[in-house]
């Protein structure tokens, strides 16, 4: 039951980010349209737990990260201070992760290429997290200078939004 569940869901979803109804079949053509996702691949979604209108997608490359208020029926890019040139900034970036935290959907924390970027005002500014940071205490990651691990996927303790895991 859970997992069937689980497939419409993941159906839906999939439904609404290419722009197709879910109820739409082969027989009756369905009209695609752009959402405006730019980008390759989806690599993950966020959906805000208590506005589930409020969505976020985590593309490959071109925009990076997006976010549709209206249930997914239109996307903007999500837009990030580059202090950093090339490094702190979604645009052109793979954004491998993106996940809400449970019981405060203010604090977002994206994975994209080596670096985290955390927001705790709903994803309306970030800070930006990198790599060596994250492993500046470990011994084992491959030598002084190997700072480079990609961040594909976040899991946030449940009690505590601080405190992350990232894969």
């Amino acid at each position: 039951m859970h997992i069937r569940r689980c497939c419409r869901v993941a159906l839906f979803f999939c439904c609404l980010l290419s722009g197709l109804h879910p109820t739409a079949s082969a027989q009756n053509h369905p009209i695609w349209t752009n959402l405006g996702i730019f980008g390759g691949n989806v690599q993950d979604i966020a959906v805000d737990p208590q506005n589930p209108d409020k969505i976020f997608a985590a593309t490959y490359k071109g925009r990076g990260l997006f976010l549709s208020v209206d249930g997914g029926t239109s996307w903007q890019p999500i837009e990030m201070e580059n202090l950093i040139e090339g490094e702190d900034t979604f645009n052109e970036q793979s954004v491998y992760a993106v996940t809400i935290a449970p019981g405060n959907p203010d604090i977002i924390w994206v994975g994209h290429n080596y670096w985290l970027a955390k927001s705790t005002d709903g994803g309306l500014t970030w800070i930006h997290i990198p790599n060596s940071t994250m492993q500046r205490d470990c011994t084992t990651c491959g030598g002084a200078t190997d700072n480079w691990r990609l961040c594909l996927s976040i899991a946030i303790h449940p009690a505590n939004p601080d405190v992350v895991y990232v894969g």
